[in-house]
């Protein structure tokens, strides 16, 4: 055996005198090293970004908060109020508002609707401070994924502030005073709290602010006894309460409802089978849906325009400051009056008809063109009438004269309708005290709101007569006293002379006793009496 076979191989060592394994671990080391330096450097890069962009935060809130309310300021918390017009017993006769609200607190609302709202504006609202970041992460990978921005991410509290306090303008500026404020009104009041106010503040369309008022308006009861398809529809109409209206396009509000129903299902508020049955019924809207005329229209804008001159004196504004009026109306004489009016307008619009309106129309055709009289749409519901002499040609003659005579007789019709029908006026008093009553002042407050009963400045005629006659007796001249029956020429203020007549000129000249002439409505006794020779009692004192 060669001695190189014997011999044991010695480790092959570096110049350092270090063996090769040593290597490995030394180059551990350094990475190690590097490892730890650069997480380091990470570190605090990170930390340095989060510090900065913690400053640039702090920075925005303070430059977005200089005009915002106080906490202070949301407490004072203020909505429009209704003014409430009501009749001598206390019945509702007519509102006044720009926005109709009725405060009432969260145990007052139906389950269902609370339900609706949690399920379609903001499921975790009990869980959030204000603003919902997990919300707005989902809303906008929605957003992503079908490319559109229809998931919005505010929540209730956002959607507070911004109809309490901020403009509407789609801004970045706008979203940051939101959330700002959302914060704030989060510190201030409970969950409950801004629940609550959150359903007396949102708009549900036709001038309807809060829950309540849209149960009132839509469906003729108080928002605590909706029902799970009455609840869902209001709800739907926050969306758009334009676009969704019942009122206007039931089939959209339909369409509407069954979204918020089925967000009630998939959140957990409604099972399958109560979906499904909910989803497939009509929607049936109230009794006096759309109505705001109220009981006697005449006498409560009589009434407004009372409330319109003391505005300054008392410092009230009607529309805001959700008043109580009592008034004298008394709205069961109102309701007999205006049946007792209309039962008979029909009949006196005949009898016009009969006997005036011929020589009207005939002066009303000769004051207007007649082309000027269709063109401006006094025939529009018989427009088919000349469409069938541009569309066919009629070789009948007679045919054409009946067509023609058809289209005069409608523009007649159309002119009667418009120009001269028989209006009414009405008023009802106590005579012990000057109660009004009930008051009509035309035959229809929403063609007409003159009120005849008491801005018609019309001459009194014969009903002037009994003030005469009871002025008479007041100052010792009895019913047996005598007058001539015969005209007596007046002097006017102008220097004309009026000379009044009778309306039956029979027993002309003859001396009449008092009762008589109040009895005949003679115009010649009654004018003696204030006016001629035989003056028995000053003007003065009858007026």
């Amino acid at each position: 055996m060669s001695q190189s076979n014997g011999r044991k191989k010695r480790r092959v060592r570096d110049v350092t005198g270090s063996s090769r394994p040593p290597m490995k671990k030394t180059t551990n080391r350094i990475l190690n090293h590097f490892r730890t330096v650069t997480l380091k450097r990470i570190a605090i890069y990170a930390g340095s970004v989060a510090f900065a962009g913690l400053v640039v935060l702090l920075l925005i809130i303070r430059a977005f908060s200089t005009d915002l309310p106080s906490l202070d300021q949301l407490e004072i918390y203020e909505p429009r109020l209704i003014t409430e017009v009501l009749d001598r017993d206390g019945k509702l006769l007519k509102e006044f508002y720009t926005e109709k609200r009725v405060i009432v607190p969260l145990d007052s609302l139906s389950e269902h609707l609370v339900s609706a709202i949690l399920a379609t504006e903001d499921q975790r609202f009990y869980k959030h401070w204000g603003v919902d970041p997990l919300g707005i992460l989902r809303a906008a990978l929605v957003n992503i994924s079908s490319m559109s921005t229809e998931q919005g991410a505010s929540t209730i509290t956002q959607q507070l502030a911004r109809n309490l306090h901020l403009h509407r303008r789609q801004t970045l500026e706008r979203k940051i005073r939101e959330a700002i404020t959302a914060v704030q009104i989060e510190r201030t009041y409970a969950k409950d709290e801004i629940l609550a106010m959150y359903f007396t503040q949102m708009y549900f369309g036709h001038g309807a602010y809060g829950a309540e008022a849209a149960s009132q308006l839509y469906f003729s009861k108080s928002a605590k006894d909706l029902t799970l398809p009455e609840a869902a529809m209001i709800v739907g109409l926050l969306k758009a309460p334009n676009n969704y209206t019942p009122i206007r396009f039931p089939d959209r509000a339909k369409k509407r409802r069954n979204v918020v129903l089925s967000m009630m299902y998939n959140a957990g508020y409604i099972d399958e089978e109560t979906y499904r049955e909910t989803s497939a019924t009509e929607i049936v809207l109230g009794e006096k849906v759309g109505s705001n005329l109220g009981t006697g229209p005449y006498f409560t804008e009589w009434v407004r325009r009372q409330l319109e001159v003391m505005e300054d004196e008392y410092g009230f504004n009607y529309y805001r400051d959700g008043l109580t009026v009592h008034t004298t109306l008394d709205s069961t004489l109102q309701t007999l009056a205006e049946a007792a009016v209309d039962s008979h307008l029909t009949a006196w619009q005949a009898t016009f008809e009969r006997y005036r309106v011929g020589e009207y129309v005939q002066d009303y055709f000769a004051a207007e063109n007649r082309d000027s009289l269709l063109a401006r749409g006094f025939v529009e519901r018989h427009a088919d009438l000349d469409s069938i002499l541009f569309e066919k040609t009629l070789d009948d003659s007679a045919t054409v004269l009946a067509i023609e005579a058809m289209k005069d007789s409608a523009l007649v019709d159309s002119i009667i309708q418009e120009r001269f029908q028989v209006q009414t006026a009405f008023i009802a008093m106590d005579p012990s005290n000057g109660d009004i009553l009930a008051m009509i002042g035309g035959r229809d407050f929403t063609k007409s709101k003159f009120n005849r009963a008491y801005q018609a400045t019309r001459q009194p005629g014969s009903v002037f007569k009994p003030f005469v006659y009871a002025t008479a007796v007041d100052n010792g001249i009895y019913g047996n006293h005598r007058v001539l029956n015969m005209v007596q020429p007046v002097l006017l203020d102008d220097g004309t002379w009026w000379r009044p007549e009778n309306y039956d000129i029979t027993n002309r000249g003859e001396y009449v006793n008092l009762r008589d002439a109040l009895r005949l409505s003679l115009n010649n006794v009654t004018v003696r009496m204030v006016a001629g020779d035989q003056r028995v009692i000053p003007i003065q004192a009858v007026i």
